[in-house]
């Protein structure tokens, strides 16, 4: 069976600046790609997916550790193959999932064993972060995993959120942590790269909001726009636009060079890997509990 990387660069979608071709070619990435319809989750050998298993974890954890939470009306944006929806059912919300790709939304019914006609409990649409087709103050709770990346500024897709969910409701969020452990060196590097040209814009590379980064190899190897976030700007962004933050966890510790050069046994840090992970949840120590390279954060809003 092909691991997700093998799965996911065989899309071959080409690169943009313009807002609207970047959505195409996301919507086609998506809409064709068999891994995240579905296999994406279920591939047990494969380490991207043991992640993306563990990322649902967490996130849903994150939100039953707050038992109060857990009641009303969902809303996942970019819902994918459903496996969010899944676990917001069992916690008994009647849960919305909105998503660009219709390929995804046929994933979504298969994986919930629903007909087009739906249920009471379960909406589909299709639909854009960036312009909801749902109504003001809707929603006690909604969650955005893996899809704020993709977008060139955040700001709309922020004021999109904050209309379709009640006062006091909760937002769960996925970013892609930039000041991970794992990204130091490249960190170090653009730092130096900064202070010896520090007018010297890089090529293809476009303004950003201070607290994002665009990750090259997206662009390079997957043909689309795709950023990771300094999760402390971020956070500091969000309080400015009228969210608080209740909780925040980050997870993915993989430790790419050791990986790489296979200088220590895979099993060995795999096992390594989950005990950190449940340390740094466990105690709140000032950046290690924010180096894992993927940051979910729950907020109110205000």
């Amino acid at each position: 069976m092909l691991t997700i990387m093998e799965m996911v660069s065989m899309s071959g979608v080409s690169d943009t600046k313009n807002e609207s071709v970047q959505k195409q070619i996301v919507y086609s990435f998506f809409d064709k790609n068999d891994a995240w319809q579905g296999e994406a989750y279920d591939i047990l050998n494969d380490y991207q997916s043991r992640l993306l298993r563990r990322r649902r974890q967490y996130s849903i954890g994150m939100l039953e550790k707050f038992p109060g939470i857990c009641r009303g009306k969902a809303l996942d944006i970019g819902c994918g193959a459903g496996a969010y929806l899944e676990k917001l059912l069992k916690l008994g919300f009647e849960v919305t999932g909105v998503d660009i790709s219709d390929g995804m939304l046929a994933a979504s019914r298969k994986r919930l064993s629903i007909d087009c006609n739906e249920t009471d409990r379960v909406h589909l649409k299709l639909g854009d972060i960036e312009s909801l087709p749902l109504p003001d103050g809707e929603f006690d709770v909604v969650i955005c995993i893996g899809v704020v990346g993709y977008l060139f500024q955040d700001d709309r897709a922020q004021s999109e959120i904050r209309r379709v969910l009640k006062p006091g409701g909760h937002l769960l969020l996925y970013l892609s942590n930039i000041c991970s452990s794992s990204n130091i060196d490249f960190l170090v590097r653009r730092k130096i790269k900064s202070l010896l040209e520090p007018d010297k814009q890089e090529a293809g590379s476009m303004p950003l909001p201070s607290y994002a980064v665009e990750l090259k190899w997206a662009r390079e190897h997957q043909k689309y726009f795709y950023k990771a976030y300094n999760p402390w700007r971020y956070e500091r962004f969000m309080a400015q636009n009228g969210f608080k933050l209740v909780d925040a966890m980050t997870f993915g510790f993989e430790f790419r060079l050791l990986r790489r050069l296979h200088l220590v046994p895979v099993r060995w840090l795999d096992k390594f890997e989950l005990a950190l992970e449940r340390f740094v949840h466990r105690f709140k120590i000032p950046y290690l509990s924010y180096s894992g390279w993927m940051y979910t954060g729950l907020f109110t809003k205000v």
